[in-house]
């Protein structure tokens, strides 16, 4: 929601429209076709700055494809959009970068996240790296990962692509930017696939019909006498 609404300028009032069950498809168009405002695409065109005055304040567009939820199909499409960018661009200047957002079950639990690592460095197919964010909450719904899979980190699935992980506390926000920021520069230098794994919780249930302490009554215990970040 933060990346629909603070980075991409989607229109609040058209999520909560979205959020309260309405259609933003006209009725005499189809009937009950519609999608959930977590699935939402949207593509904006901002000004940033670094606020140093030897850095050129430059426009950057943001492009956010529709993300099918834990399926994980998302990633070969946006690898395929931004080879296809810079393509047109003929970008030599490294000017197109794929960013992938991946929940820390759906990540090695879905085929495609291992057909797309697969695929990612064949030279028909590369989009000169992508900087991967798992959201890792440690649970991925109701599960212990012991339970759900074959290995102890979600992000494991990249070693044998060699991927290089940064594991990083969400309760830290400065720890997070600076991982941020080298997963960029270690991106700028060698245009190879860069993963960030940012381990925290999530604080209320995965929905809002789930209560997470139903199934992890002791972790969740421990979450409500923490602090937020804030």
């Amino acid at each position: 929601m933060a990346t629909l609404i603070v980075l991409n300028e989607y229109p609040f009032r058209n999520l909560l429209y979205k959020a309260s069950g309405k259609n933003d498809i006209p009725e005499e168009i189809t009937e009950r076709v519609d999608d959930i405002p977590t699935h939402i695409a949207v593509s904006n065109t901002k000004r940033f700055t670094s606020g140093r005055k030897d850095v050129k304040t430059d426009k950057v567009t943001l492009t956010m494809i529709h993300n099918p939820s834990h399926l994980e199909s998302q990633n070969a499409i946006s690898m395929g959009k931004t080879r296809a960018k810079s393509d047109d661009l003929n970008d030599p200047n490294k000017l197109v970068m794929n960013i992938q957002a991946h929940g820390d079950s759906a990540f090695p639990g879905q085929g495609a996240s291992y057909e797309a690592l697969g695929m990612s460095k064949l030279p028909n197919f590369t989009c000169g790296g992508s900087i991967h964010i798992i959201t890792n909450n440690q649970v991925g719904f109701t599960t212990e990962p012991a339970d759900y899979r074959s290995f102890k980190h979600s992000a494991d699935l990249v070693k044998p692509f060699e991927v290089p992980i940064l594991r990083v506390n969400t309760s830290d926000p400065v720890a997070v930017m600076k991982a941020c920021k080298f997963a960029v520069k270690y991106w700028m230098k060698y245009r190879k696939d860069v993963l960030i794994d940012m381990i925290g919780y999530r604080y209320y249930g995965h929905n809002e019909i789930d209560e997470p302490s139903f199934t992890q009554p002791e972790m969740y215990k421990k979450i409500r006498g923490m602090p937020t970040p804030p």
